[in-house]
C-alpha cells in the first residue's frame, strides 16, 4: 500500500472517531436538556409568583365555592432563587392539596419576610395528616422535592378538628437579605 492510501485510511479513521465523539456529546446534551432541571435557578419575585399561583387556582376555588384569602407583609419586591415552572407547580400542588382538604370553604395563604428567608404559610381547617404521614412527608406531599432543591423546607402542623398549617421556608436570593442598621 502506498503512502497516500495509508494517509487516506488514517484520515478516515480519525474523522470517524471525531464523528463518534460528537454524536456521543450530542446524545448526552439531548438527555440532559430533556430532564426537568430542579437546580435551574433564576431570580423570582415572591409576590409575583404567589399572585400567579393564586390566579391559577382561583377558577378551581370558585367552582368548588372555596374562598382563598391571601395576606402579604412584603413591602417591596423580595426575591428567591428557583426554577419558575417547578416552583409554580410545587405551590399549586400544595394549595390544591389544601383546597381539596378544606371543609368550611376557605384556605388562607400568607407570606412573610424574615431576616434571610421567606415564609409562606398555607392553612386550612379540613382533613389532617396523621403523625405517621407527617414523618413520611417527602413521599406523600407533592412539591417537597422542588422546595428542597431551593434549599427550603416544609413543616407541617396538623391537628384533628383544627386543620393543617403548611409552612414553606425558602432562603432569600443572595444579595437580597435584610440589612442591619
Amino acid at each position: 500500500m502506498n503512502i497516500f492510501a495509508q494517509i487516506s485510511i488514517a484520515f478516515w479513521v480519525f474523522l470517524a472517531a471525531i464523528i463518534t465523539i460528537l454524536i456521543f456529546i450530542i446524545q448526552i446534551k439531548t438527555r440532559q436538556s430533556s430532564k426537568v432541571h430542579l437546580t435551574d435557578h433564576s431570580l423570582l419575585d415572591i409576590n409575583e409568583e404567589l399572585d400567579t399561583v393564586i390566579k391559577s387556582v382561583h377558577s378551581t376555588s370558585t367552582h368548588q365555592d372555596i374562598k382563598i384569602k391571601y395576606y402579604s407583609t412584603l413591602e417591596q419586591a423580595t426575591f428567591i432563587k428557583g426554577n419558575r415552572n417547578n416552583f409554580h407547580l410545587a405551590l399549586l400542588n400544595l394549595v390544591k392539596n389544601g383546597l381539596d382538604a378544606s371543609q368550611n370553604g376557605s384556605i388562607e395563604i400568607a407570606v412573610h419576610e424574615m431576616l434571610s428567608s421567606i415564609l409562606i404559610v398555607i392553612e386550612h381547617n379540613g382533613r389532617c395528616f396523621t403523625n405517621e404521614q407527617i414523618k413520611k412527608l417527602n413521599s406523600i406531599l407533592p412539591g417537597t422535592d422542588v422546595i428542597n432543591s431551593m434549599k427550603g423546607k416544609i413543616e407541617v402542623v396538623s391537628q384533628q378538628g383544627q386543620g393543617t398549617i403548611l409552612s414553606v421556608k425558602i432562603p432569600k436570593a443572595p444579595g437580597f437579605t435584610a440589612k442591619t442598621i
